[in-house]
Formats: C-alpha cells, sequence, structure tokens
C-alpha cells in the first residue's frame, strides 16, 4: 500500500465501521420506538433524517473509499462503467455533505425560533408535523439540485472520491479557476457555520439570564438544542480540515477520518444523551430481562408522553 501505513487504513475502516453500528442501531430505535409517530416528537424527523444521510455517507466511505485506498484503484475501474460509477458516487457523496449542511441550519434555526420566539405563530409553524415533514423533504431535494449544479454544471472543479488523497479532493486542472470551491462550498460552509452558532449563541445566552426549570417543555427544547449544536461543531471541524487546512503527505485522510467521526458524532450524542431514547433502550432491556409486557409497555407509553408537543402559550408561566 504505498505512502500509507496499513494501521492508518485500518484505523479508516475501524472508525467507519463503528460509526455505522451506531447510526444503524440509532434508526432502528427511531423506527421501532414511538418517537416518529403522530404523538412524538415532530423534531425526531428532522433527526432520523439527518442520521440517514450521515449513514449513507458512512457507507461509501467504509465500502467505496477505503477499499480504494488499499488497492490503490477504484472498484469497476477497469470496466466500461468505472467512470460513471466513480461520478454517481461523488455525486452522492458530496449530495449527503450538503444535506448535513442544510439540516444543521435548519436545526438551529428551529430551536431558535421555538426556545426564544415561542410567543409568535412562526414557532407554531417550526413545531409542527406537517412542517418538520416538509422540512426534510425541502432539504433533500435542495441538496440533490446543489449538488447537481456543483458537480456537473460548473466548469470547474467538482469533488471527487479520491484515493491518490486517500479520501476525497477537488478535481483541479492546470490554470482553472476553482469554481466549486469559492463560490459554493467555502462561502457555504462559513455561512451556514456562522448561521447556527449565532442562534446557539442566541440561545445559551436567552437561557443564562431566564433559568429555564426543569423538567419545563423549554427545558427539553433546550436540551435538544445542546446535543445539536455539538454535532453542528463537529461538522464545523470537518468541513475546516478539509477546506482551509493546508495538505500533508497524508492528503485529505485527516479530513477523512473527522467526516467519518462527524457522521458517528450524531448518534454518539442522541444515544447518549437525548433521554427520550435512552428510556425507550432502557425499556427495551427490561423487557429482553424478563418484565413483564406490561412494564415494557407502560415504559413506551412514558416515552409518547414525555414525547410532548411544545406548546409556546406556556412559556410566560413557565418563565
Amino acid at each position: 500500500m504505498p505512502d500509507l501505513p496499513a494501521a492508518l487504513c485500518l484505523a479508516l475502516l475501524l472508525v467507519g465501521l463503528c460509526g455505522l453500528l451506531m447510526n444503524i442501531l440509532l434508526l432502528i430505535i427511531i423506527l421501532r420506538s414511538p418517537l416518529l409517530s403522530r404523538k412524538g416528537q415532530p423534531v425526531f424527523i428532522h433527526i432520523f433524517s439527518m442520521v440517514l444521510g450521515k449513514t449513507f455517507q458512512l457507507l461509501i466511505i467504509v465500502f467505496y473509499i477505503a477499499p480504494s485506498i488499499a488497492f490503490q484503484r477504484f472498484p469497476f475501474q477497469e470496466t466500461e462503467y468505472g467512470d460513471v460509477v466513480l461520478s454517481i458516487v461523488s455525486y452522492a457523496f458530496y449530495t449527503f455533505w450538503v444535506h448535513s449542511c442544510c439540516s444543521n441550519t435548519v436545526l438551529a434555526f428551529s430551536r431558535f425560533v421555538i426556545i426564544i420566539c415561542a410567543d409568535s405563530p412562526l414557532s407554531s409553524v417550526c413545531a409542527s408535523r406537517l412542517s418538520v415533514f416538509c422540512q426534510s423533504g425541502a432539504i433533500w431535494c435542495f441538496s440533490a439540485i446543489l449538488s447537481l449544479v456543483t458537480q456537473f454544471v460548473l466548469p470547474c472543479c467538482h469533488v471527487k472520491i479520491d484515493y491518490l488523497h486517500y479520501g476525497y479532493s477537488y478535481e483541479v486542472f492546470d490554470g482553472a479557476f476553482n469554481y466549486s470551491k469559492y463560490y459554493v462550498n467555502l462561502p457555504a460552509n462559513i455561512i451556514h457555520t456562522i448561521i447556527f452558532f449565532m442562534f446557539y449563541a442566541s440561545i445559551v445566552v436567552f437561557l443564562w439570564k431566564h433559568r429555564i426549570p426543569v423538567g419545563s417543555a423549554s427545558r427539553r427544547e433546550s436540551e435538544l438544542a445542546v446535543q445539536f449544536l455539538f454535532i453542528a461543531a463537529f461538522f464545523s471541524l470537518t468541513w475546516i480540515s478539509f477546506n482551509i487546512l493546508p495538505q500533508t503527505s497524508l492528503g485529505s485522510l485527516p479530513a477523512t477520518v473527522m467526516l467519518e467521526c462527524d457522521c458517528a458524532a450524531a448518534a454518539m450524542i442522541y444515544l447518549t444523551m437525548n433521554r427520550d431514547i435512552r428510556r425507550y433502550i432502557r425499556g427495551s432491556q427490561e423487557g429482553l430481562m424478563g418484565c413483564s409486557q406490561q412494564s415494557v409497555s407502560a415504559m413506551r407509553k412514558s416515552t409518547l408522553q414525555s414525547s410532548y408537543r411544545y406548546r409556546p402559550a406556556a412559556r410566560s408561566a413557565e418563565l
């Protein structure tokens, strides 16, 4: 394996597989729990959609990028469809990246409106199930269109899977201006990062001033905001490591490992910090240990009851 210690490639696989296991576990828990039902929190539609996109991105890293690095050639490269497969995989890879970026921004905006602007009509719109479902669908559509423009319409230079750089890179031609990086990727990443950190900073200041009581609806939304903040921080470190930090002899390998950590961070944070998911896990564990079906059902009912529908009018009373 030229220029790359086998241990680094193995680390790439191990990190990706661990992230995949956590993401798949989280997706199964959300699907099997009442969290996506009409009585659950609508925000879990966003969470499920975002984790699904990150899972697909990890699948590409583990089953396409890592083998390419190991064997120093692309899968199907010797066939007549090799270039087509590479273009499709690169397009999908970039689409999932844009989806993650947009999801972080929409989640930051919705937490800002629901927590700080709770008395406005926009808060009820952001918290409604239909609105969240439409937002999630719009994010997927926008990501696919922007990726299509960046990868196939702009004259230069699309993001591609690149085993020579141990991950992914811009396909730059001699003397060509990198439209994708300087007109799309870099400005979009900077703007999105400023937006969601500005929203989360406002939420932190608001919580510090008002001392939200434990157990209140606003407190629960605040806990979600903290979880989303950690995920947004991982995302920011990832794009900075790819677009700003200087390239080393390892190419984009540090950025690829950082991307894997970003894809796994969401599942790790929700599995360890989200009380609704942890409550459902505890209920499932009790069922496996021999508890009665009534006990497990009661636990799931508790999860539903805690998955409240946020009521903006109640905030003034809580404060």
